[in-house]
């Protein structure tokens, strides 16, 4: 995307928020306004934090402090080469030190005061915040924060997309749902009266036809929807990386931005369902071969009580592997979940864009499994409470309206996809923010950021 002004649908006369528009030019102008990979030329690739549990760092993953911590006001000059600070000769707190009353000279009594030290060995700023997120390393708060505003700082870019192709999604399947269901003829669905023994044998034919259909359209519905969530990825993740920067791209600009990446995007959506269905494969095999055979067998030859133990002991084990199992899967999908921003930002191949994601992950699994786990959580919440009031009102349809049920479900099929276009925004600004925060932490992009967004 372009960093002329007309490309993000910002006037800076008219900039109301006081948000600085981009540099035009620089080392970080082109298409890519500051996100371009490390060895791209343009990006500096040297980080301005310590690194991950480094003495100096003081704050662990964090590694610069957060706003309000020891450390995290401007101007605070590293401990002198004399001694430990705050507590020896040259850090200010210990006696003898001229100029500290009680404590001896030259001891500055609250963080923030002049000559305070910062204790963690370097000095650090106050960062700058152009729109969502200060261009620092974020805490988790600050990256699911950081989500939730991008969703208020462009509703229209990040609602209106998900919910045309989500909308498109949820009509296909609903229509082909009621299609199908209405050529079944199941009593209390589609009609209010009973059917014979004699009218169901007459229609079994039809059934299992209707039946299959139904399965196959619910197929083909759901790889249309994978597809057409990874495009919906691709330009909310754009959308949110304007938004970082101070800017508000319009929907237009995103779709310039993001059209020439589609095919890479669907491509990148098939590699990883691959992945993630080979993982699968063998994991069924595994289990076949580790849990069922011996069951079967043991059933086949008659039980006693050492084979009724044997069998308890074999389904617990397959209880647990298949948790382990759900847990690795959900691992592994966090490996692999800012393959689609690294793609997009980057501007990099499908399987370069695996790679980076797989290496930015690298050091940081934890911490990214734990920010997915929690807006996984918050998404299945307010999933849950959609997917309930809809319960509800539908329950009470059917009731009003027993004739009117498959017309009744078909349109709960249809919100459930609505319910899925507003959660997504969500989902794809934290994988963003995360990508974002990874690349700040690793490769010091906040200072590529701070000249892109002019800050």
């Amino acid at each position: 995307m372009s960093t002329d002004p007309h490309s993000d649908n910002l006037d800076p006369s008219s900039n109301a928020s006081g948000e600085a528009p981009a540099m035009a030019g620089g080392s970080v102008g082109g298409d890519q306004d500051g996100w371009q990979a490390p060895d791209s030329g343009t990006f500096s690739g040297a980080s301005p934090y310590p690194s991950q549990g480094s003495p100096q760092s003081g704050y662990g993953n964090y590694q610069t402090p957060p706003v309000g911590q020891p450390g995290s006001a401007p101007g605070y000059p590293p401990p002198p080469a004399g001694g430990q600070p705050g507590y020896g000769p040259g850090g200010g707190y210990g006696p003898g030190n001229p100029g500290s009353g009680g404590y001896g000279p030259g001891y500055t009594p609250y963080p923030g005061s002049a000559g305070y030290t910062d204790y963690t060995g370097y000095s650090s700023v106050i960062a700058p915040k152009p729109a969502i997120i200060p261009l620092r390393p974020l805490s988790i708060g600050e990256i699911l924060g950081g989500a939730f505003e991008s969703l208020r700082a462009n509703p229209k870019a990040m609602f209106v997309p998900s919910l045309v192709v989500m909308s498109i999604m949820g009509l296909i399947s609903a229509g082909g749902f009621a299609f199908f269901f209405s050529r079944l003829s199941l009593p209390g669905v589609t009609t209010s009266e009973e059917l014979t023994d004699a009218e169901i044998e007459a229609n079994l034919d039809k059934l299992w036809s209707s039946i299959a259909g139904l399965v196959v359209q619910t197929g083909l519905t759901s790889v249309l929807t994978v597809f057409a969530a990874s495009i919906l990825t691709g330009l909310l993740i754009v959308t949110v990386s304007r938004t970082i920067l101070g800017r508000k791209a319009s929907l237009s600009d995103v779709w310039q931005r993001t059209k020439p990446r589609v095919g890479a995007l669907i491509g990148q959506v098939i590699i990883i369902q691959i992945i993630l269905g080979v993982a699968t494969v063998v994991f069924i095999a595994i289990g076949v071969g580790v849990f069922w055979l011996p069951m079967s067998s043991v059933i086949a030859n008659g039980g006693d009580d050492g084979s009724a133990g044997l069998i308890v002991l074999t389904i617990i084990g397959l209880v647990v592997a298949t948790l382990a199992f759900m847990l690795g899967l959900f691992a592994l999908g966090c490996k692999l979940c800012l393959a689609p921003a690294a793609l997009i930002l980057e501007n990099i191949g499908v399987f370069e864009g695996i790679s980076r994601s797989w290496a930015l992950t690298r050091g940081y699994f934890w911490r990214v499994v734990g920010v997915r786990l929690l807006s996984t959580i918050i998404i299945s919440v307010v999933s849950w409470a959609a997917s309930s009031a809809l319960n509800f009102v539908t329950q009470g349809l059917a009731l009003m309206a027993p004739n009117a049920m498959l017309a009744v479900l078909a349109g709960s099929v249809l919100v459930s996809s609505l319910i899925q276009a507003v959660t997504m925004p969500f989902d794809s600004a934290v994988v963003a923010l995360i990508y974002t925060d990874l690349r700040m932490r690793s490769e010091g992009l906040d200072v590529e950021l701070r000249r892109a967004a002019g800050v």
